[in-house]
């Protein structure tokens, strides 16, 4: 199915919106990261805000894609941390552990899988795991409503 066409002037506002608000997305999560002690966090949120923001009609920007998968990496990325294994064994696990999951759901939206990275090589396991999925979670709940937003603010196709 073809995406439907974006008249004139959503051309040149929707890249704006989406600017703007990858941007206050990106502070959001930056102060969520260092609230909670993750200054790692801002990466898979900017990214999730640019898919996000820039095509939310896409399948990837869809709210169940984008929880569901963020979900997922999170707990292959905790799972992944817990294992008493090397991180050059535990990512590759995790991640494609993550990957199969989400794809077998389709829940595809890419920018999740780095908390799965990131909660492996910089997360210890524990407590500190599940307060980095929470600022996580609270990141991504951010995007979405800037997503939220944005799709009331887009001009019509008939605008």
């Amino acid at each position: 199915m073809n995406p439907p066409m974006l008249s004139p002037l959503q051309d040149r506002v929707t890249p704006v919106i989406a600017a703007v608000g990858g941007a206050l997305a990106t502070l959001g999560a930056w102060q969520i990261g260092m609230l909670a002690g993750f200054p790692a966090l801002p990466a898979p949120v900017a990214a999730a805000a640019l898919v996000v923001l820039a095509a939310p009609q896409a399948p990837a920007a869809r709210p169940r894609a984008v929880v569901l998968a963020h979900l997922v990496c999170l707990i292959a990325g905790g799972l992944g941390a817990s294992l008493p294994l090397a991180a050059i064994i535990a990512i590759p696990l995790a991640v494609g552990a993550a990957a199969a999951v989400i794809l077998a759901a389709r829940v595809v939206h890419a920018p999740a899988i780095a908390h799965t990275v990131i909660m492996i090589v910089a997360i210890a396991p524990g407590l500190t795991t599940l307060r980095y999925a929470t600022a996580a979670l609270a990141a991504i709940a951010l995007v979405l409503a800037l997503r939220a937003a944005l799709l009331r603010m887009t001009p019509s196709p008939t605008a």
